[in-house]
Formats: C-alpha cells, sequence, structure tokens
C-alpha cells in the first residue's frame, strides 16, 4: 500500500475548482458587497451627480468586490487622497470596512 502525498498547491488548486466552493466565495462576495453599499449610501449626498456603487464580478475561481466611480475617484473614496490645499481626506473604507479589514 502507498500514499501519495500532494503539495499545498496542488490540493489548494483541486479545492478552489469545485463547483460549491466557487459557489460558496461567491455568496461570501455577494454578502461582503451588501455591507459595502451600505457604507456607500451612508455618505451618497442628494444633490451628487457622480455615480458611485459596488459591484460583484466573478473570475473562473474567485470573486471580486469592485468600487466603481463615473467620477473617477474610487481610489480616493476607498483610501483617502491629499486634497489641492494640501489637506489630507481620508478614505471611507467602504470595500476593506465591509470585509473586516480595516
Amino acid at each position: 500500500m502507498s500514499v501519495q502525498l500532494n503539495s499545498w498547491t496542488a490540493i489548494n488548486t483541486t479545492v478552489s475548482h469545485l463547483p460549491g466552493v466557487r459557489d460558496a466565495v461567491h455568496d461570501k462576495a455577494v454578502q461582503i458587497a451588501g455591507k459595502a453599499e451600505q457604507r456607500l449610501s451612508l455618505h451618497r449626498k442628494p444633490d451628487d451627480d457622480t455615480s458611485s456603487e459596488v459591484t460583484v464580478t466573478q473570475g473562473t475561481v474567485d470573486s471580486f468586490i469592485n468600487l466603481e466611480d463615473d467620477g473617477g475617484g474610487a481610489i480616493g473614496i476607498e483610501f483617502g487622497y491629499r486634497a489641492e490645499n494640501g489637506r489630507i481626506v481620508h478614505g471611507l473604507h467602504i470595500i476593506t470596512g465591509a470585509a473586516g479589514l480595516a
């Protein structure tokens, strides 16, 4: 009787491609995106004409939570930026906060 040992990479590849795992990862991404959308809605102003939204896309294995902004400010919304007057504007951590990473 022989025992075959697989590397962690081989095991991760096998497990990550199982249909149930892919679906579970996507379900978790949708759940986090819902929390992120709630966080974003707290900062929307009624007269704001920019369109920021949280979306979820699905790859072969992973799912991705995206912060999209028509004005091109998604990175500044998430992580902050330096205003023209030099003042630091802190980010809202929409996605990282919803995922429990910030």
